[in-house]
């Protein structure tokens, strides 16, 4: 894929074109080798709810289009059997979710559009732009959920929104990088247009709570530091084609994790 921008990519084509995104920077943070053999990983439910919630927030005339609700019918009688596979038929092409998936979906975009911060930043905008760009010696590529004249914004699920938790969720998955590096090369493919990385966080059960946030600075740069970090890594991998598992092959030292030290003084008190 050519450096540019492009708003007609489906899903499936911007993961199959070259260049390194933010989640291949994250297998390359575990392991290069880990990299260089991934395999497609078998969608999981909440990735499944994830897509669809992201349709119906940020594509809602789509949704209906791309996915429905199954039918009542008990897959082990024969009748049953036979209703499910004639409503399939009938709705080849979407995604056929149990009728409580599909109601929890909806009900996460209702809420996310009733939210007031939440429904101004999705009322004008651009859905699932890719961007592909040279940055720092490679080919990466990124691709926003939502993009409008000076916000780059991303739909997260989440089991907690609350700022505490939300913001171990940043660390845990890493959101501060996918911040940094959507931030720079969209701004470096787009004249610096934005100014801002923003998460829309939505909860996964009733009453569904969203909460809106804006990357600071400090995750900002956090972010961009380990990015870089991950790109030099896989730029060094591809030029000299070795692709190093754990500890780079070699034997290496391992003590207790950091909380376990306040268990061991009980035991020894």
């Amino acid at each position: 894929m050519k450096p540019g921008i492009y708003t007609d990519l489906s899903n499936e084509q911007y993961h199959a074109a070259a260049g390194i995104s933010k989640s291949g920077l994250d297998l390359i943070a575990r392991s290069p080798y880990l990299y260089r053999h991934r395999q497609v990983v078998e969608q999981t439910k909440a990735m499944l709810i994830g897509s669809a919630v992201h349709c119906a927030v940020l594509e809602p005339a789509l949704f209906p289009h791309r996915y429905t609700a199954a039918p009542a019918a008990d897959g082990r009688t024969k009748a049953g059997k036979e209703l499910l596979a004639r409503f399939a038929d009938d709705n080849a092409g979407k995604t056929i979710l149990p009728a409580a998936d599909y109601d929890q979906v909806v009900d996460m975009a209702n809420a996310t559009w009733k939210h007031p911060a939440a429904r101004n930043i999705l009322t004008g905008g651009q859905a699932e732009t890719s961007i592909f760009q040279d940055h720092h010696g490679a080919l990466v590529k990124v691709r926003p959920d939502w993009i409008t004249e000076d916000l780059l914004v991303d739909v997260k699920t989440t089991q907690d929104a609350s700022p505490e938790a939300f913001s171990k969720s940043c660390w845990n998955y890493r959101y501060h990088v996918q911040a940094a590096l959507y931030l720079d090369v969209a701004n470096a493919a787009m004249a610096d247009r934005f100014s801002s990385f923003v998460f829309i966080a939505i909860e996964k059960s009733a009453p569904y709570q969203v909460a809106v946030y804006v990357a600071d600075a400090a995750m900002v740069e956090a972010g961009r530091v380990v990015y870089h970090r991950d790109l030099a890594t896989y730029r060094r991998c591809v030029e000299t084609d070795t692709w190093p598992g754990i500890n780079e092959g070699k034997i290496a030292s391992i003590g207790l994790p950091y909380w376990a030290a306040s268990k061991v003084e009980i035991l020894t008190d």
